[in-house]
Formats: structure tokens, C-alpha cells, sequence
């Protein structure tokens, strides 16, 4: 999806969390907020195939 598509939001996540996220963006050498985006796609896509 391109950046001019997504919508701006805040995500309250548990600071240790994040900080394993912080820690797994500079291993794969990208953003940390990347990764928690693909994430939370990955969980509502599952949401959706399981209630469709």
C-alpha cells in the first residue's frame, strides 16, 4: 500500500514491546513502526477471514 493511501493513527503498545520492536526494525533495517504496521494487517486480516 502506498504511504498516500494509510491513515495516521496511534497505537498504544506495552513499552517492552516496543522496545523488542525497536531492537527487531535496526536487526531487519527498517522501521520500527513498519513492523507493527504489518503486524496489526496481518491480526485484522485474520480477524476478517475468520468472521467472512
Amino acid at each position: 500500500m502506498k504511504k498516500s493511501e494509510r491513515e495516521t493513527t496511534t497505537v498504544r503498545v506495552h513499552p517492552r514491546l516496543w522496545q523488542t520492536t525497536k531492537i527487531q526494525a535496526v536487526r531487519e533495517k527498517r522501521d520500527a513502526s513498519d513492523i507493527i504496521e504489518d503486524a496489526l494487517t496481518l491480526y485484522l486480516t485474520n480477524l476478517g477471514q475468520q468472521a467472512g
